[in-house]
């Protein structure tokens, strides 16, 4: 009989390397589908070595259901519009204003480096008390897919208030569940703003997707103060 235990790092190892590398989305389907598949198989495993020590019927279900879901590809679409959460707050910076699930806080306010802070394009870092976060900073204007990892099921371009967007959503889950928002906002012909959101479950990624919407980037952003 196959160990699970002999075969979950291969398992991981697969899924790590598929992870590694954001994705285009014209591949997108192709990499669904081996995730997907990678996720039947460690189910599989589960099922095999909870018949081994007599786990009940009910909680293998459960165990396998659970397996599935968190490895399935996303089915929200960048281009939609959901709902906001019950409650939010509203954050205002010196260069942007977002709203945001209440329950989450700032925990980093942009100040890492001096010259960062001078032309106020520094690190931005909200947490939720479920683990997910959100950052805001900047990046090359042309670089549309740095400073994260995942597999992308949508993608989709638009206005986010005066200024076009680029947004992706995508899935980098591993063993935690890590559900991705995405918005790549040119600003100047070197200068974007990269919102990054890691959701850590599937109605928080809705959320997070509602929430970028809010954003608005006031004009001191890449400004000397």
């Amino acid at each position: 009989m196959t160990s699970r235990r002999a075969v979950a790092p291969l398992l991981a190892l697969s899924t790590a390397l598929l992870l590694g590398s954001c994705t285009n989305g014209d591949s997108a389907a192709e990499v669904r589908d081996i995730e997907s598949s990678i996720a039947a198989s460690e189910a599989m495993m589960l099922s095999i070595r909870d018949s081994v020590r007599g786990v009940g019927v009910a909680e293998k279900a459960r165990r396998t259901q659970g397996a599935l879901a968190v490895h399935a590809p996303d089915n929200l679409d960048a281009c939609s519009s959901p709902l906001q959460a019950e409650q939010v707050t509203r954050h205002t910076t010196g260069v942007f204003t977002l709203e945001l699930p209440a329950d989450f806080r700032l925990t980093m306010d942009g100040d890492i480096e001096r010259r960062e802070k001078h032309y106020q394009y520094g690190q931005y870092e909200f947490t939720a008390s479920d683990g997910s976060r959100v950052f805001i900073d900047a990046g090359n204007n042309d670089e549309f897919h740095t400073g994260w990892t995942g597999l992308i099921s949508s993608e989709c371009e638009h206005d986010i208030g005066a200024r076009w967007a680029h947004l992706d959503v995508a899935n980098a889950t591993i063993s935690t569940e890590d559900r991705i928002v995405h918005a790549h906002i040119p600003l100047s012909p070197r200068l974007a703003l990269r919102f990054v959101a890691h959701a850590r479950s599937r109605e928080r990624q809705s959320q997070l997707l509602s929430a970028v919407q809010t954003l608005r980037v006031r004009p001191a952003w890449g400004e000397s103060n």
